[in-house]
């Protein structure tokens, strides 16, 4: 019998390797936000956040990844606070357009991550 926290498990999992990724990435980018005051990194996060559910573009998406892996590094928590208009928006979005949309975005992601994770194993 499958376990009933399968598909909440294999999400937080995949959530924690794109975080990792993000981290990774960062890193290897030089860590340029290392200097940053806390509250300073979470308002850099907030605009990040604003701007790319504004434009929902790639090139807005590095900016908030690389808040997010600054704030991560500093275990600190994202302020989600502070773009909680944005996540409504974002509920709402999911539940007009129906989960089955973003289904279909997320299961390529998943397709890997198994794959990734099957060749790990082996």
């Amino acid at each position: 019998m499958e376990d009933p926290d399968h598909w909440q498990k294999m999400m937080a999992a995949l959530l924690a390797s794109e975080a990792m990724d993000e981290n990774r990435r960062y890193l290897e980018r030089g860590r340029r936000l290392a200097a940053l005051e806390p509250s300073k990194l979470k308002e850099l996060w907030t605009a990040a956040f604003k701007k790319w559910f504004a434009t929902r573009e790639a090139a807005d998406s590095q900016a908030l990844d690389d808040a997010a892996a600054e704030l991560r590094l500093r275990e600190m928590e994202l302020p989600n606070e502070t773009v909680q208009h944005e996540l409504d928006l974002a509920r709402l979005e999911i539940f007009r357009n129906g989960p089955e949309q973003h289904r279909r975005n997320i299961m390529p992601k998943i397709a890997a991550f198994l794959e990734e994770m099957d060749r790990d194993r082996n």
